[in-house]
């Protein structure tokens, strides 16, 4: 039996996915998202449960304008921001061992055991919300009331409500200032259900765990690439979804 085992073995073998081993091993960050510069360990800016070095104090404002940018450069480095967690992100309990996580690019979410690990899996953009302190929109953008989730429109990819239709035309008058007002607040918006295939390659399905937040928006790719030629061009890119 152990020989006819032995004999399949390179059928078998054959039959298996090639991996590249590092594929997603990154390094600590060494240089600054901004400049390029060496980082300064005095300079930095915590998001989504990860530090961020800067190289000088003028960098972490361009860095808030679109974190996740950012965030793409180094991964394209093979550079990985510092994770912070002292805490499962599922169940609030102490992380004795950092052995269970979910990466999103170049980002780990990490969680005290399995079974959390597998509730970050199916959402794992709600858990980075809960680790940067942002909320899910409840309040209308116009009157400030509380949203009636049967109200809503479909608006550069993202489900926004309402708390009444009267509201919706004042809304696009000025849906720029509310996204950036949102953003400032730790709002973020739903992603409309017809954010099926990326923005950018249109004929290739998104990935679940390839997104950005901008401005209050959540937005997903098929792939990192594609979120670098978004950061190029946000605003024409916006105006297709």
């Amino acid at each position: 039996m152990k020989v006819l085992l032995l004999s399949l073995l390179p059928a078998l073998l054959s039959l298996s996915p090639a991996v590249d081993p590092g594929a997603n091993e990154f390094g600590a960050q060494t240089a600054c998202p901004i400049s390029g510069k060496a980082i300064d360990k005095a300079v930095s800016v915590d998001y989504e449960g990860h530090r961020v070095y800067f190289c000088c104090k003028g960098c972490p404002k361009k860095f808030k304008e679109f974190p996740d940018a950012y965030l793409v450069k180094m991964m394209k480095a093979k550079e990985a921001p510092e994770n912070i967690q002292s805490t499962c992100v599922v169940s609030d309990q102490p992380l004795e061992a950092k052995e269970h996580y979910v990466e999103v690019l170049n980002k780990k979410i990490y969680t005290c055991c399995t079974k959390c690990q597998a509730k970050v899996a199916k959402d794992p953009a709600s858990y980075l919300d809960k680790l940067e302190g942002r909320q899910a929109q409840s309040k209308c953008p116009v009157s400030g009331s509380k949203v009636d989730k049967n109200v809503f429109v479909e608006y550069q990819g993202q489900k926004v409500y309402f708390c009444c239709s009267g509201c919706e035309g004042k809304f696009k008058a000025e849906a720029d200032k509310v996204f950036t007002k949102w953003q400032h607040a730790k709002v973020v918006t739903e992603a409309a259900a017809s954010q099926t295939h990326c923005p950018l390659m249109k004929d290739e399905k998104v990935d679940k765990n390839t997104f950005v937040t901008y401005k209050g928006r959540r937005i997903y790719f098929c792939c990192a690439g594609c979120i670098t030629g978004f950061a190029k061009k946000p605003g024409k890119v916006l105006t297709t979804l």
